[in-house]
């Protein structure tokens, strides 16, 4: 199941590797980390401003969802966390 996640623009810069890297970037990263999940750019070479805070990650295990949802949700660098329906496009 996917789970998309919109990051404040300065988090989201610093995982386009376009800024530095701050404090809640860090802790996103290291989040997913620990869950083993990697953090993806749902428009990886965009610069357009609107499309750069959009990430993904993929959870494979039905069960793990909301507690990834709560855990990388919760994290100062994001805005906004959803799963997506089963059957939805990505």
């Amino acid at each position: 199941m996917l789970i998309t996640l919109k990051l404040d623009p300065v988090a989201a810069l610093a995982l386009h590797a376009k800024a530095p890297e701050t404090a809640s970037s860090s802790d996103l990263v290291k989040r997913a980390q620990d869950l083993g999940l990697s953090l993806q750019p749902v428009h990886p070479n965009t610069s357009d401003p609107t499309l750069q805070p959009y990430f993904q990650v993929q959870v494979d295990n039905p069960e793990l969802v909301d507690h990834v949802l709560s855990e990388l949700g919760s994290a100062d660098a994001v805005e906004a966390a959803f799963k997506h329906p089963p059957g939805s496009p990505a």
